[in-house]
């Protein structure tokens, strides 16, 4: 779904969309109407940013397996927002995907979390939902240096921190 679609279409309240469906462009859904999201049945490899973002009635989301990658801002200022599950395949999520949005609850692997006192990802569910197991780096006074990626997938998600160091 290309960036900006439905932004600002502010009566949107659903979508049905293709099992071919893998990303959700940037600001797609940004200043909708939706009350509840249930990605489950759709193939959606990555949110973008902002894209649900500023969803004054959004309380509760379910995001698919498939996914691996919620990109900046994705949920921002959803102020009812109170639920997100998060599937356990993850790669990749931004600190600030759910900023300005003091009530959420996240659900990873069966474990709920809440957000650090500045809304965005607590240190611990930062590690859990950004893998580093695939790369090999190097440490040094400047960041961490990626120097090769050992996995498979078809997504790769760079971390913006490896052990507690910008990368």
């Amino acid at each position: 779904i290309p960036e900006y679609t439905f932004a600002g279409c502010s009566s949107f309240v659903g979508i049905t969309m293709g099992s071919d469906v893998e990303m959700i462009g940037e600001w797609a859904f940004h200043n909708t109407a939706f009350t509840e999201l249930s990605m489950n049945r759709f193939a959606i490899k990555e949110i973008g940013r902002g894209a649900f973002s500023n969803c004054p009635y959004l309380e509760k989301v379910d995001l698919p397996d498939t996914l691996v990658k919620i990109s900046e801002e994705a949920f921002r200022y959803s102020p009812n927002l109170t639920e997100i599950t998060i599937p356990s395949g993850i790669k990749g999520c931004a600190t600030d995907a759910f900023f300005e949005n003091e009530e959420v609850t996240i659900i990873y692997d069966d474990v709920q979390y809440k957000l650090a006192d500045d809304c965005l990802l607590n240190e611990e569910l930062y590690g859990l939902l950004n893998a580093t197991e695939n790369f090999e780096y190097t440490l040094s006074d400047s960041g961490a240096t990626i120097t090769k990626y050992t996995g498979t997938n078809e997504v790769v998600v760079v971390p913006e921190k490896i052990d507690g160091v910008y990368v």
